[in-house]
């Protein structure tokens, strides 16, 4: 049986092209290619197919992916116009695998699509997403807070860091979040930053103990030097626990003070606590 959301988008663009479907590509696009050098990119969502030629345009495997045809069949005619290398697929962006898309991506966005999946699909396209994104390689997610009403009754659920630590935190890394402000009666729009996590990077997590460290200037150079001693860590940004009513709780690339982190490898070493 169609889900009710892929309905309403094939019907959307059966009238024609949706007004969220923009002819151009989107700002924040030129943002993120800025000084990077092309490899695979894949966009989750693309209707038309706008920002999938851009990055094409730019030297990169660009490959788009929506469960709407009409919108994939005007995407591969604009490519086909344009001479571009873009690749179009028909697709659920939650069963990527089955619609033959394959990584590994070093890119993946996602502007206002993953807001869109109604909860009960969203582990699925972690997994998927998590499956084609090359290892360090960036997830980019935009979209609202809390969607209206409207948006709702199709499934919508909107985004927010919380929900996303929780749901991506075994395979992805938080690294960045912006707020861009309201658009329309729509909600806030928020901007993410996801790092895939290397191999090894999610067993060595549970190999944590906490020293408790004091919270002035010394703390933050101890937390980087214990880091810097931890060959599996050596990647990762500088990562820290923090104190929350008496618990652990582990957080990434946030730069809280309070408990440094430290592998079993560094208490093997003789690395201890303590300012230095």
């Amino acid at each position: 049986m169609m889900r009710i959301d892929s309905l309403f988008y094939r019907l959307a663009y059966r009238s024609g092209t949706p007004r969220w479907d923009s002819a151009e590509p989107r700002p924040e696009l030129a943002e993120l290619a800025k000084g990077r050098a092309p490899g695979r990119a894949l966009d989750l969502g693309c209707g038309t197919g706008s920002d999938v030629l851009y990055l094409a345009s730019l030297g990169w495997d660009a490959t788009g992916v929506d469960f709407v045809p009409r919108a994939i069949a005007t995407a591969r005619s604009r490519a086909a116009a344009a001479g571009s290398s873009a690749s179009f697929t028909v697709g659920d962006v939650t069963r990527l695998r089955e619609a033959g898309v394959r990584g590994q991506f070093d890119l993946v966005i996602d502007i206002g699509c993953y807001h869109a999946i109604p909860a009960s699909h969203r582990d699925a396209y972690r997994d998927e997403v998590a499956a084609v994104t090359r290892p360090g390689g960036d997830l980019y997610l935009a979209g609202v807070t809390d969607p209206p009403a409207t948006w709702r009754l199709l499934g919508a659920r909107g985004l927010g860091a919380g929900a996303l630590r929780r749901r991506f935190g075994s395979d992805f890394e938080l690294a960045d979040e912006q707020t861009a402000g309201r658009i329309g009666r729509a909600g806030t729009f928020v901007f993410y930053h996801l790092v895939r996590k290397r191999p090894g990077a999610a067993d060595a997590a549970g190999d944590i103990t906490a020293v408790p460290v004091s919270t002035g200037p010394g703390s933050e150079r101890l937390a980087q030097r214990l880091c810097a001693s931890c060959g599996a860590r050596a990647q990762c940004r500088l990562q820290w626990l923090a104190g929350l009513s008496g618990r652990a709780v582990w957080r990434s690339g946030i730069g809280v003070p309070g408990l440094a982190l430290v592998t079993m490898r560094d208490r093997r070493a003789g690395v201890s606590g303590g300012c230095r």
